[in-house]
This record gives structure tokens, sequence and C-alpha cells, in this order.
């Protein structure tokens, strides 16, 4: 389950992390926390190497020093740096800042004035924002996510779709817990979405669009599968 939607509460967490992953995290901890400062910045690139099982470690190392509850959130206050903040919830509500949810992903932007709030309820009145929903990943593609970073590392000259025929390959004969772990997963994933979108439907691409999005993923795969013929 993501934590980025609620806030971690002290002695919940029980995540078994690898090497590389605790070096990132004592590094942000390390750097970040001290007596003047109760939040914690972090890179998209850092936010996303983590995981979700490393940012639940980091948000239960920092409630713990903290000694208070804290929330993941995106900096969308700020269009020119791709962030993200963590720590205690009030921090994030206070003065002229609020929370929002977007595509699932708890947002921190600027509270609208009075004036600019009556405008925003009016044209809302008038008009229906549709909002795009992700589909949620399947259990291949929550494999792959696991798994892209280790195949790069040993493997510097792949290509994306390189790496994505040798996950492919791997995903066949993967052993029937492994598999089930992530289909477990997938289903938690799809049924959190639901909860937050109840009306949620799957929209399939309209023809022209998956025929443009064949043509091009054939391209890359036939470039992909001659440059892996190479490098056996």
């Amino acid at each position: 389950m993501s934590m980025q939607l609620q806030c971690q509460v002290l002695g919940t967490a029980n995540v078994d992390i690898d090497s590389q992953l605790q070096e990132l995290i004592t590094k942000i901890l390390r750097l970040q926390v001290n007596p003047f400062q109760f939040v914690i910045v972090v890179e998209a690139a850092e936010f996303h190497a983590l995981q979700a099982h490393g940012r639940d470690y980091l948000a239960e190392h920092l409630s713990h020093q903290l000694q208070k509850d804290v929330i993941w959130v995106q900096d969308g206050m700020n269009n020119s740096i791709d962030r993200y903040y963590i720590g205690p919830l009030e921090t994030f509500i206070a003065g002229n800042r609020m929370l929002v949810s977007i595509d699932g992903r708890a947002v921190l932007v600027h509270k609208p004035l009075a004036r600019q709030a009556q405008s925003m309820t009016s044209n809302q009145s008038r008009r229906t924002v549709k909002v795009k929903i992700s589909r949620p990943p399947n259990s291949y593609i929550l494999y792959r996510k696991d798994h892209h970073k280790l195949i790069k590392a040993a493997n510097p000259a792949y290509t994306n779709n390189q790496i994505s025929k040798v996950l492919g390959q791997a995903w066949k004969q993967e052993k029937a817990d492994v598999r089930a772990r992530y289909q477990t997963m997938a289903e938690e994933l799809k049924q959190n979405l639901l909860r937050a979108h109840p009306d949620y439907r799957y929209a399939p691409r309209r023809p022209g669009e998956r025929r443009r999005r064949n043509r091009r993923v054939a391209a890359e795969a036939t470039s992909g599968m001659e440059g892996l013929d190479n490098h056996v």
C-alpha cells in the first residue's frame, strides 16, 4: 500500500531493506534532520529510487526521531523543481498551504485567496473537470519495476527494450510463489484505486492511438532485440 496519502504512524512499519537503500536513507536523515528542521526534502529521483518499502522505512525512522506521525507529499508550489517532502501533517496545512489529491498523490499547493476560491467555485459549477486516472499496474509491471535497475546495473549498455525482453523471459520462468506475491500486490493497488475512485472504469485506447503506439513499440522492440543478440 502506498504511504503517500496517509500518515506513517509510530511503530507501524516493519520493513527489511537492502544495504543500498539503507545507505541512501541514512544519508538523507543525517544531512537533513536537525533541531531546526522538521521536514525533509527529497528529489524526485531519490523518491522513486527509495521505492515504496524504502519510503516506509524512512518515514518510520523520521516518526521516531520527531515523535510525530509523518506523511509524504509532492511539491506542487514550485513547478520548476520536481521534489517531495516528508514531515508532520500539520506542517503542510498551516498558513497559506493546503494538500490536494491528484492521481492518488498528496500534493502541496498554495491555499487560494477568498476571491480566487469564489472564482474557482463559480467556474467549477459551470464545468466539470475530467481528471485522468492512471490504470493500476499489473503483476508483471510491478515485477519489472523492481528488477529494472538490477539488470541495468549489470548491463549498462542495454536499452530499456532489451531489459524488458530479459525481464519478460525471467517472469515466465519465475517461481509460482514470487508471481503470486506480485499478483497480490497488483490486486491491492487495484482495490486501493477503486476505493479512492469508485466510478473508475478502464478506457481502452482509441483505434488510431493503438495503431500509432503498436508501430512505435514494434520498431523499438525490433531494434532492442537486434542489440540484445549482439550481446549474446
